[in-house]
């Protein structure tokens, strides 16, 4: 009987330096994070027709002498060699479908990180018409950058792929953060729906006498119910892609921040 591999969060974090360093702390609960893309199952990763990347894959592991991660550098050497790859990339009918699969979800995701790349910020610090998805600007800076949005939608195929592949040898247990960062995707195309202000914590114990806060929004119960619950059901789609199972940090998440709309996304979850 195959055993099963519980992950840390696989979440995506805000594509700027600094790179935030927790998995509890991500930009999206829904879509993945490129550092995890292993280059050389890329397809035309080929050392032969594209010299530098043997050149990039000498400084990433150049990088192992240090006992300390150098997540910005690591992200850096990454993001360089995935866009060479990009450049040589024709298309793919298994992409298109991957990106008609995922809809209106991916593409906003992609258009936040491309904001986010140009401004170098989460979306508190863009100017102010770039600032809620809904906005003319928004819609003509996607038409601006429509290449660049591909890229992150082909990164996000990558990370699909080589998770199946992965999947494929060993059942996975995937693991939901309690929320995300207010300055990310998930909080930027939601923003109508969570709670602005506000932070999931926990109160004083033995252990933490002082109380914790996260600074992670909830959603708003009826600002949820009136959204058909679809960022609830986006959320768990995307966090059990790929996955025998689930984990969900602190089970409240699921109960205390929902109260009595518990049981009507059950069966929404459920319906769908």
């Amino acid at each position: 009987i195959p055993g099963m591999m519980l992950l840390n969060p696989l979440s995506a974090a805000t594509p700027v330096s600094p790179q935030q360093g927790s998995p509890y702390f991500p930009t999206s609960r829904r879509f993945f994070n490129p550092l995890w893309i292993h280059v050389e199952w890329v397809p035309g990763a080929d050392t032969e027709k594209i010299p530098k990347l043997e050149q990039l894959a000498k400084s990433g592991g150049d990088l192992n002498r240090s006992r300390l991660i150098d997540r910005d550098r690591v992200f850096d050497l990454k993001m360089e060699s995935l866009q060479l790859l990009w450049l040589q990339f024709r298309g793919d009918a298994a992409f298109e479908a991957f990106c008609k699969e995922q809809g209106a979800e991916l593409d906003r995701f992609a258009l936040f990180c491309t904001i986010a790349e140009e401004f170098k910020s989460g979306w508190h610090n863009w100017p102010e018409q770039y600032q809620h998805p809904a906005n003319d600007a928004v819609a003509q800076f996607a038409r601006d950058n429509a290449n660049r949005i591909e890229f992150h939608k082909w990164l996000q195929w990558l990370l699909d792929i080589q998770l199946a592949k992965c999947a494929d040898h060993l059942p996975l247990m995937q693991d939901l953060p309690i929320g995300v960062d207010p300055d990310g995707a998930d909080a930027w195309a939601w923003q109508d729906v969570f709670a602005k202000g506000m932070g999931v914590g926990a109160p004083p114990d033995e252990f933490n006498t002082q109380g914790q806060s996260w600074g992670l929004p909830p959603f708003v119960p009826w600002k949820l119910r009136a959204a058909g619950y679809e960022p609830f059901i986006h959320t768990l789609r995307g966090a059990f892609r790929h996955g025998g199972g689930l984990r969900i940090d602190h089970v409240m998440g699921l109960f205390r921040l929902f109260r009595s709309e518990e049981r009507r996304v059950g069966k929404e979850c459920r319906s769908r």
